[in-house]
């Protein structure tokens, strides 16, 4: 699910990696109908955002709130995750 992105390390590899499997996901779909968009992200992007949101609140109670991973863990959770339909999932 969370693959690591190369060449970068530790927990802002999984971070990064899981958003550039999104947007891959995205651009394989530019062009589709907008139900077939809609399904797709159901299908293929719901699952790694749930387990991205999954993956940064267990992450967050090992980490110190005032430290830059703390803060960017604080945004993230903070973040509106999409479930209506006509967003993302």
């Amino acid at each position: 699910m969370l693959e690591p992105l190369s060449g970068v390390r530790g927990n802002a590899a999984l971070a990064l990696g899981t958003l550039r499997d999104l947007f891959m996901i995205e651009r394989t779909m530019r062009g589709d109908p907008p139900e077939e968009i809609w399904s797709s992200r159901r299908r293929l992007s719901k699952p790694l955002i749930d387990g991205f949101f999954e993956w940064t609140k267990a992450l967050s109670t090992g980490v110190r709130p005032k430290s830059k991973l703390g803060a960017a863990l604080t945004y993230a959770s903070l973040a509106p995750q999409p479930r209506s339909h006509g967003q993302c999932c």
